[in-house]
C-alpha cells in the first residue's frame, strides 16, 4: 500500500511538472501566431497516452493502462480574454494486464479485474484568445467492461496546444472523469495524452 501511494504521488508530481513546462512553452513559443486570434472556430484533437484509476471497490491492481481521446470543439462567443467553447469528447481507458487466476475477495468470490471504460461527454468551458490553453468540463455517459454496464460520468480536462505548421499543431491533454455509480462502485480515472490538433 505504501509503495502504491508513493507511486501515485510521483505520478501526480510528474504530471504537474510536465503541465507547468508546457504552459510556459505555450506562452513564449510562436509569438507571431500567439498575437492573433485563431482563424478557425472549430478544432479537432486526437491524443493517445497513459492513464490510471482508483475505486472504492475491490478490484485487481491492473488499474494502469493506455488511453485514447477525440475532442471536437468550437468557440461560441468571446468572454474576457478568451472565448466560451463547447464540444464533444470520446475517450477510452484500457486497463492493464492481469493474471487469470482466482484471488478470493472479502465476499468469498474471485476479485474482478479493473475494468476498461469508454466515456462520451458533451463539454463546455473557456479557451484563451490565442487558442493555446483550454479548460472544459461536463457530464456524460460511461460504459465499462467486466459486465459492469453503464452510468453517469463527470468529466473535466485541460489542454495546451502549440502551433506546428499551417492548421496542424501539437496538443497535450490532462483529463479526469468521475464515475460515481458503476454497479454501486465509484471510479476516478486520470489520463495524460499527447497528439495533434487540427484547426
Amino acid at each position: 500500500m505504501l509503495a502504491e501511494a508513493i507511486g501515485e504521488r510521483h505520478t501526480i508530481v510528474s504530471v504537474a511538472n510536465i503541465t507547468s513546462v508546457l504552459l510556459s512553452l505555450a506562452t513564449t513559443a510562436a509569438p507571431a501566431a500567439a498575437a492573433a486570434q485563431p482563424s478557425s472556430t472549430f478544432t479537432f484533437d486526437g491524443t493517445i497516452g497513459w492513464g490510471t484509476g482508483t475505486t472504492n471497490g475491490e478490484y485487481l491492481s491492473n488499474d494502469d493502462g493506455y488511453t485514447a481521446d477525440i475532442l471536437v470543439a468550437g468557440r461560441v462567443r468571446p468572454v474576457g480574454t478568451g472565448s466560451v467553447v463547447v464540444g464533444m469528447s470520446v475517450g477510452g481507458f484500457a486497463s492493464g494486464p492481469y493474471a487469470s487466476i482466482c484471488l478470493l475477495g472479502s465476499d468469498g468470490d474471485c476479485i474482478p479485474a479493473f475494468p476498461a471504460f469508454l466515456v462520451v461527454a458533451p463539454l463546455a468551458g473557456w479557451e484563451d484568445a490565442r487558442g493555446m490553453l483550454r479548460v472544459m468540463a461536463g457530464a456524460g455517459y460511461a460504459t465499462a467492461s467486466e459486465d459492469m454496464g453503464a452510468g453517469l460520468a463527470l468529466s473535466t480536462r485541460a489542454d495546451v496546444g502549440m502551433p506546428l505548421w499551417g492548421r496542424v499543431g501539437l496538443v497535450v491533454s490532462l483529463r479526469a472523469s468521475l464515475l460515481p455509480n458503476m454497479q454501486r462502485d465509484a471510479f476516478l480515472l486520470y489520463a495524460f495524452g499527447f497528439g495533434i490538433r487540427i484547426r
